[in-house]
């Protein structure tokens, strides 16, 4: 189990509590876990990634996320949390609306309607791709600040699987990454019909001759490193009205 008791210690919550049958389907999720350090390892390469989740029970008072929701991984999903549980303050939903298809065989339907929790319908969703965690952070910040949603990912496979799985609005691709490049990704998004039409916005400091080459494989523009927050936005906003065409596309 993800979390430890802690005892003599009450957290209140103000999670409000969804009435769910344990084991009722409550929809897609990215696993943000906001405390790390007894994170299992084996979960660390989860964090970012998109998981089906079912409702299992609201924790006891005893337990660190007293009142929260807790939730498992659907039967027949690919496994992502490996047996592990989560609460509400370790996953954020995703608006149905952004996948790329419903769950296939959901255990049971179910309503979840948590504001505090679901990524809202009308704000930007981007994903940055970056194998930085400074990176990551710093502009996330500047992204959320103007009200953006953000979601994560540190190298290309799962920035693949994840774009595949939620289809953001648009991606901020750095081109140094683990596993796979970012030249590799962006030329496997555009072969995908899930994707090939996804705003990139390629991010890199590997100066104008790799800005081409991300050109060529498919990015829509380049913003390169160091980049102040100003300039950052100009160039990702600049390639948003696109996104737009992409949902009509989608429809």
């Amino acid at each position: 189990m993800l979390f430890a008791r802690s005892k003599g210690t009450r957290h209140d919550t103000t999670t409000p509590r969804a009435v769910l049958t344990p084991g009722a389907y409550v929809g897609p999720a990215i696993f943000q876990p906001k405390r790390r350090n007894d994170l299992r390892p084996d979960l660390r390469p989860a964090i970012g990634q998109s998981v089906e989740l079912v409702f299992v029970s609201v924790a006891g008072p005893d337990e660190r996320c007293a009142g929260q929701n807790i939730y498992m991984e659907r039967p027949g999903s690919r496994g992502v949390l490996r047996g592990a549980w989560v609460a509400d303050e370790d996953v954020r939903f995703i608006d149905p609306a952004r996948m790329a298809a419903p769950p296939e065989n959901p255990v049971v339907s179910a309503r979840f309607d948590h504001p505090g929790n679901t990524i809202a319908s009308n704000a930007p969703l981007i994903l940055l791709v970056d194998d930085t965690r400074d990176t990551r952070e710093l502009y996330s910040f500047v992204m959320t600040g103007v009200g953006f949603e953000v979601i994560h990912a540190e190298d290309g496979v799962t920035a693949i699987e994840i774009a595949r799985s939620v289809l953001p609005n648009a991606i901020v691709m750095d081109l140094d990454l683990p596993r796979l490049n970012g030249l590799e990704a962006i030329q496997l998004l555009r072969a995908d019909a899930a994707t090939c039409y996804t705003p990139i916005l390629v991010f890199t400091a590997h100066g104008e001759a790799a800005a081409a080459e991300a050109v060529k494989a498919g990015a829509n523009a380049v913003a390169l490193k160091p980049c102040l927050p100003d300039a950052f936005m100009e160039a990702l906003t600049a390639i948003l009205p696109f996104a737009g065409e992409v949902e009509q596309i989608r429809r």
